[in-house]
């Protein structure tokens, strides 16, 4: 039948999405089983994370130019 491809490719798609998504951010606290550590990838990687996102965000988003550009001609220019 021509829709067994769509069902099949959406529940394969929501199994893998929910996977993904359990193994990024649980356990929310580290488990130790059989001497290995079990916790979430982002998680565990936060603060390398928050560190990588802060400086993308202060380099390329609020730089002093977009920040006088979106100041001088943005559309609450005069309100400042």
């Amino acid at each position: 039948e021509w829709w067994v491809l769509p069902v099949l490719g959406f529940a394969v798609g929501s199994c893998t999405n929910f996977i993904a998504l359990l193994v990024i951010f649980r356990p929310i606290n580290p488990i130790n089983i059989c001497g290995y550590n079990l916790h979430g990838f982002f998680l565990k990687r936060q603060a390398e994370v928050s560190k990588c996102y802060g400086k993308l965000i202060a380099g390329k988003v609020m730089t002093a130019e977009h920040l006088n550009k979106e100041l001088m001609c943005g559309k609450n220019k005069d309100l400042v």
